[in-house]
């Protein structure tokens, strides 16, 4: 296993937006309706296009993911702060791994 964290790019938006979905499944079957994870599946062409979009016009954000052996593993968004009073400072606005990792 070679795990390395890298920057996403607009290309990989497919792989991101199933990514995404796989570790929605991952995590949060049993707390959320089986429907709304198969909604996911069912709207994938238009979350990929959402994330080549947000990917390309970060907006303050920045989103990575883990590869392991040029397969995406994992998932990863910072963004700036919300809070006023810190200017300076981020938090993390995701952060997944399919179950297997």
């Amino acid at each position: 296993m070679s795990i390395t964290i890298r920057k996403v790019k607009a290309e990989d938006a497919y792989d991101y937006a199933v990514l995404h979905i796989d570790c929605w499944k991952d995590a949060y079957t049993g707390i959320i309706s089986d429907e709304y994870i198969s909604s996911m599946y069912a709207q994938l062409e238009q979350r990929v296009e959402i994330c080549r979009q947000t990917i390309s016009n970060p907006d303050g954000n920045d989103f990575y993911c883990a590869m392991n052996d040029g397969n995406m593993v994992g998932r990863l968004i910072f963004a700036k702060s919300r809070d006023e009073d810190k200017p300076d400072a981020g938090e993390i606005g995701a952060i997944y791994l399919l179950a297997e990792y």
